[in-house]
This record gives structure tokens, C-alpha cells and sequence, in this order.
């Protein structure tokens, strides 16, 4: 059960990198927020927060607000290092 619980933080890089390799494509550098919510396990409005604090990078086109994967990425680093203090 322990070793369950401790794997647990690794899921949403495990889930991301099944995602790049099947549904999105490797070369969909983009993610929408809804598609950042869900691979975070999260709400869009926590997603929102998130890129408002300046923790989540994401850009701006048009009217669309998209998430890099390597953002996604660097933010899953950051909370692993954030983990592990």
C-alpha cells in the first residue's frame, strides 16, 4: 500500500507521456487548458490560477490561452522538488 501511495505523485507524468505518444502526437507542442486540467487532475480554474501565479508558463493566440508540454513538465519538476524539501 505504501509503495502505491508513493508512485502516486508520478502519475501525472506517466499519464502526460501516454498522452504525448497517443492522442496528441508527439509533434502537439500545445495543450488546451481543459487538456491541462485533465492531465493535471485538476479544474480549469485551478489550471487558470496556476498560470495567473506564474507557476503554469502558457501563451496567447487569438483568444486561445495553451499550455507548452515542456511547461506542463517544468511545473510537475517544480512540485516533485517542492515534494522532496
Amino acid at each position: 500500500m505504501e509503495s502505491s501511495k508513493q508512485n502516486n505523485h508520478l502519475e501525472p507524468v506517466l499519464k502526460l507521456r501516454r498522452i504525448a505518444s497517443s492522442r496528441l502526437r508527439v509533434d502537439r507542442m500545445l495543450l488546451t487548458v481543459a487538456e491541462t486540467a485533465e492531465l493535471l487532475r485538476v479544474s480549469k480554474a485551478t489550471v487558470f490560477v496556476t498560470i495567473r501565479s506564474g507557476r503554469l508558463k502558457s501563451v496567447k493566440i487569438g483568444a486561445r490561452r495553451l499550455v507548452p508540454l515542456d511547461a506542463v513538465r517544468a511545473f510537475l519538476d517544480e512540485l516533485s522538488q517542492e515534494e522532496n524539501l
